[in-house]
């Protein structure tokens, strides 16, 4: 009846707080409520009546009724479900003590006892001790390796394997064995079920101190790696065998005996290990590289290390093949390759907007769109368009498949370039071609250009000017005025470097460019080891004159 006791309390808590709501609390509520206004008036003051207290109101009575039959009711259902339980239960263990019944039954009435009242039942754990009593389950206990000493809590001992009858509950199984370490596990037995575990005991370590020269080697003790060298660690006693393998060396192996609890040394020279490799591929002259690095068209004939190197052969038309060869100390591995033809697939270039111009591998392929048929391997394909930024992507064609190129074109970014003269009105070329007469405002891509500004009568001037995205780049140019009634003058020789004067007058080394007024003028050229030269020059108005001599060398 232990399960009842909270509902009681529950019941009485409710009962106490009605009554408190009709006592206390309901009253104080009508007393709040404020009075109705009066008229005021001086009139006698009568005599004191007594007040009857407030009567409940018939609603508040209903409630606390029906919290009361409430608590009745599922007192009353209660009561009922404990009497059912209890008779149930009074019947079952008269079966299920009975002696005369089978087995069967009375195991079967106990189940089905705790699968119709698995909770709030007083009488679940009498079922189940009593279950566990008539019906118990089967412990079977192995070990690796076979014939350890077995000992079970409250059952018999046993040398593995071991059959026992247990009763339905939780085990500590124990297992031990001279030379292994001890190892227990827990195991949960049900009623009339086997429950079969295996304990796997392990030697009782020693120690393993493995050193190589040079150092690095990978360790392995009974085939499994336990590490690099240097290396101490636990292993389990007994027999072992120790062996280093390191790259570029030969693999070296030793047998050594570990004893528990102490301590064995392994200690390996290694020795270089070399083999040959010869690559052969069909067609031969393709393109062969080892471990990443190209070693020559085929047949390649040369000396590796030991261990595994990859060889990948490649050949224009042909599908490129790899393959992982095996190098053994102080033999040839020799490797033929079957290249297969590399049947053509579909590259697609296209843009936005169409017309771009399209390289491929460097190779001008038209302007998109563009298909073709190419060999399977990775192209370089490049897209331009005036005004636009140029466009590079690097793409894997498929044999037998078709690849699609999509360039979104960018717009290139634009600054502007704006050229005043003075004076106004002179012819301006951008990267050499025409753009406008001064002023002159317009809108050029990022970057470096050469701007020229003529105007007849005018020096004709040539800059290189940067332009900045996003921003504007001033020219302001004053133009040189070309003087009226002058001529050019140009001197050379060979060899270069002569004196040169002009009517006496000192003019420089050649080459010289000089302007002079029209007429006529003496010009003398002289440099050491080489004869004078004397030329008359006429100078006409707008126009050039040119000496060129050859000097001849005096004797």
């Amino acid at each position: 009846m232990d399960r009842y006791q909270p509902v009681f309390r529950t019941s009485f808590a409710l009962l106490a707080a009605s009554a408190w709501m009709v006592a206390v609390a309901i009253p104080r509520t009508i007393q709040a409520a404020p009075p109705p206004p009066q008229p005021v008036e001086v009139t006698p003051k009568p005599a004191a009546v007594a007040q009857a207290p407030p009567a409940d109101s018939g609603e508040e009575k209903d409630e606390l009724d029906m919290i009361l039959e409430e608590v009745e009711s599922r007192r009353e259902k209660e009561e009922k479900y404990s009497r059912k339980l209890k008779r149930t239960w009074g019947k079952l263990k008269r079966i299920a003590g009975d002696r005369r019944e089978d087995m069967k039954t009375r195991v079967t009435v106990l189940k089905k006892f705790l699968e119709r009242y698995p909770d709030e039942n007083p009488y679940k754990e009498q079922a189940e001790a009593l279950l566990r009593d008539l019906h118990p389950g089967t412990l079977v206990v192995r070990t690796e390796p076979e014939g350890a000493f077995v000992t079970i809590k409250g059952l018999k001992r046993g040398q593995a394997p071991l059959v026992r009858k247990a009763k339905a509950g939780t085990y500590i199984v124990k297992a031990r064995k001279k030379g292994y370490l001890p190892a227990e596990q827990k195991v949960e037995v049900e009623p009339g079920v086997k429950a079969e575990i295996v304990l796997t005991l392990s030697r009782i370590p020693g120690t393993l101190v493995v050193t190589t020269k040079p150092a690095g080697a990978t360790v392995f003790a009974n085939d499994e790696q336990i590490g690099q060298s240097p290396l101490t660690t636990k292993v389990p006693s007994g027999d072992c065998r120790v062996k280093v393998a390191l790259d570029g060396y030969v693999a070296q192996e030793k047998k050594v005996k570990v004893i528990p609890h102490r301590k064995v040394k392994s200690r390996f020279t290694m020795v270089r290990g070399l083999g040959v490799i010869k690559v052969v591929t069909e067609p031969a002259g393709a393109m062969v590289s080892i471990d990443g690095k190209e070693a020559g068209p085929s047949p390649v004939e040369m000396e590796l290390a030991t261990g595994d190197h990859p060889v990948i052969v490649m050949m224009e038309g042909y599908i490129a093949q790899e393959k992982v060869c095996k190098i053994e100390h102080q033999k040839t591995e020799v490797v033929t390759i079957k290249l297969p033809h590399s049947p053509p697939g579909t590259l697609v270039v296209t843009s936005e907007p169409t017309g771009a111009k399209v390289q491929i591998n460097g190779k001008k392929a038209g302007t998109t769109p563009v298909e073709g048929k190419v060999n399977s391997g990775t192209y370089k394909v490049v897209v331009e368009f005036e005004g636009y930024q140029r466009q590079e992507k690097e793409v894997r064609v498929k044999t037998e498949q078709r690849t699609e190129v999509a360039i979104q074109l960018t717009r290139t970014p634009l600054g502007i370039l704006a050229v005043e003269t003075e004076p106004a009105g002179a012819k301006v070329l951008v990267n050499h071609k025409e753009a406008g007469s001064t002023p002159l405002a317009e809108d050029l891509p990022a970057g470096k250009h050469l701007v020229e500004v003529e105007l007849d009568g005018y020096e004709r001037v040539r800059q290189t000017v940067e332009i900045k995205s996003g921003t504007t780049t001033a020219l302001s140019l004053t133009l040189k005025r070309i003087p009226r009634g002058r001529g050019t003058l140009v001197i050379k020789s060979k060899p270069e470097g002569a004196k040169v004067t002009i009517d006496d007058e000192p003019a420089g080394m050649t080459p010289v460019t000089k302007k002079m007024p029209p007429g006529g003028y003496i010009v003398m050229l002289a440099m050491p080891g080489y004869s004078k030269v004397k030329k008359l020059a006429l100078i006409k108005d707008q126009e050039t004159t040119e000496i060129d001599v050859t000097l001849a060398e005096s004797r």
